[in-house]
């Protein structure tokens, strides 16, 4: 009996000396001085005592996720983002020793005023992060910018809002001073929140009020343009109807005024005369295009046509395409309407007020956008105005992408492309990204909405459906059915090629043909030496006409001012 007490005895003096040996790794004191500033950020320095019971090779130190400029022990130092805490790397300080150790890391954080569920203004610091150890003593110091009248109010990952029984806390004014009575676990967070002054942040109170206004007004107008364009422009989706050849009637340069009723391009309408045998398009060495009359235009043409050819050469055989002149003509052409009877609905409305209102729409989102961005509330407005136009002409850019695609000018989705990294980048650093994403979605589809330019009548659709089932198969253009095309018609190519071009599809429609040589161009000369594949004719017809339209073209914000110019009167 007396062997076993013994035993007992020793197997519990030696469980007693493994616990005592066994000392648990800790932060043995935190002491956190945080400083809200009037710009609403916080700068804040914690002061951390560790005691390490074995050497550490990993060990971090936890800060809020948005923590800006930190420093260790005055240098500044890397960090690594893990779960919801950006992480500071504090073994280098302990340099694989066990030990006593202590470190000071400093940070800024932004932004930490704003309204709580309530609508009331408030502070919001986060204090501990969640170390992986247990905290033994924590001290707390918060400098607010003016006195507190408040409660403040703390919480924390294991304890909620009960945790102010573990905390000893007052105020002094402007300084709020908390310490714990107990040790905190592992992994422990703690937040404390209090009240503050509007009148000490109006900004915050100016951009509460405004933005509420502005998307009550954002989704009015977008309501508005919504059943305007059910009640005057809703159209069935656009059919594909299958063609050989161009819709009869129609030059190439009216291709975009039956699919979206805008102006007719000079240019391609000049394409089609040559390719019916009006007139020759020559090209000089310097790469100056001129156009020499073979014939006059007769009433086989349309009189819209017709009024164009005679305006175009009036009492002259040879028109020089790099003269101004012939940029004005292309420009005006480019602003007379269709003329082309029996395509719309006569109770259509018109696409340019549906997309004038979701331009406002857009000028609405950037006046959100320009103050969010703008800090300071006596120049707000400023950044606000320059934000509304931004994003209302970017609007008006955006609508166009869709028209575009079926045309030789791809510069609308270019600045479509511009546009919308430009918007982009600025909601990232506004923070309203979902609000911006979805306006500059709505601004894309209401270019798909507004594509086509207004109700269109039965004739009108089948019209539609014609250049679009044409586009279809100049880029597509089944092999066997080429193959039996060409032996009857070796101009072939050069028949549809301004229609081709006209559609933005001359560079697939020109690679169906291989590399076998094409005849020459019966309409056009001084253009290169032997013959060429379809591919080089097409780059050649592109050029030729980059350089018709070297004069004409305009930027895009003029063409939108020109535009609503030309709607207003």
């Amino acid at each position: 009996m007396r062997r076993i007490i013994m035993l007992i005895t020793a197997i519990v003096l030696i469980l007693g000396l493994s616990v005592s040996a066994g000392a648990v790794t800790q932060a043995t004191m935190v002491r956190s001085q945080a400083s809200v500033l009037i710009d609403e950020s916080c700068e804040v320095v914690v002061t951390a005592t560790f005691h390490l019971d074995t050497p550490m090779d990993d060990l971090t130190f936890p800060l809020p996720v948005d923590a800006a400029n930190v420093t260790l022990n005055g240098a500044r130092v890397g960090t690594a983002i893990s779960g919801e805490a950006r992480h500071v790397d504090i073994s280098r300080i302990t340099g694989g020793m066990a030990g006593d150790f202590s470190v000071v890391i400093s940070y800024r954080l932004k932004d930490v005023i704003d309204f709580n569920d309530e609508g009331i203004l408030q502070a919001t610091i986060p204090l501990l992060s969640g170390f992986s150890y247990p905290v033994d003593g924590l001290e707390l110091t918060v400098t607010m910018p003016e006195a507190v009248t408040e409660k403040p109010a703390f919480s924390s990952g294991y304890h909620k809002s009960n945790i102010e029984q573990y905390l000893q806390f007052s105020v002094d004014g402007a300084v709020i001073t908390a310490s714990s009575t107990e040790s905190l676990k592992d992994h422990e967070t703690l937040d404390m929140t209090v009240s503050v002054s509007e009148e000490l942040f109006p900004q915050r109170v100016i951009e509460l009020q405004n933005l509420d206004g502005f998307y009550l007004a954002m989704g009015i107008a977008a309501a508005v343009a919504l059943i305007y364009w059910l009640i005057f422009l809703r159209n069935l989706p656009p059919r594909f109807i299958t063609s050989a050849t161009a819709p009869e009637g129609f030059s190439a340069g009216q291709m975009g005024s039956v699919l979206n009723l805008r102006g007719a391009d000079l240019t391609m309408m000049v394409f089609s005369w040559a390719q019916l045998g009006y007139l020759v398009i020559h090209t000089d060495k310097k790469g100056r295009v001129t156009l020499q009359k073979q014939m006059e235009m007769g009433n086989e043409r349309s009189a819209f046509e017709q009024r164009c050819f005679k305006n175009l050469f009036g009492n002259r055989n040879t028109v020089d395409t790099s003269g101004s002149r012939y940029a004005e003509m292309c420009r005006k052409t480019g602003k007379m309407p269709p003329n082309i009877q029996g395509l719309v609905h006569p109770k259509s409305g018109s696409a340019y007020v549906f997309r004038s209102l979701m331009a406002i729409v857009g000028m609405l989102c950037g006046i959100c956008l320009g103050l969010t961005l703008s800090a300071e509330a006596a120049v707000r407005w400023f950044p606000a105005v320059l934000m509304a136009l931004f994003c209302g002409i970017g609007s008006w850019l955006l609508h166009n992408w869709w028209e575009s695609i079926f045309t030789h000018r791809r510069g609308s989705l270019l600045a479509a492309v511009v546009v919308i990294t430009l918007w982009v980048v600025l909601s990232i650093v506004a923070k309203t990204f979902w609000l911006d994403g979805w306006v500059i979605f709505g601004q894309l589809l209401v270019g798909l909405m507004a594509a086509f330019g207004g109700r269109r009548t039965e004739a009108g659709r089948q019209a539609m459906s014609e250049v679009l089932g044409l586009r279809r198969y100049l880029r597509r253009l089944p092999r066997k059915q080429l193959e039996h095309i060409y032996r009857q018609n070796p101009d072939y190519f050069h028949m549809l090629i301004p229609y081709a071009l006209a559609l933005g599809v001359d560079k697939g429609f020109a690679k169906h043909f291989d590399r076998e040589p094409m005849p020459d161009c019966p309409y056009m000369t001084g253009v290169a030496v032997g013959r060429m594949r379809a591919v080089q004719w097409s780059r050649v017809m592109r050029r030729t006409i980059g350089a018709m339209e070297a004069k004409s073209r305009t930027k895009p914000l003029d063409d939108l001012m020109a535009r609503l110019q030309s709607f207003i009167k």
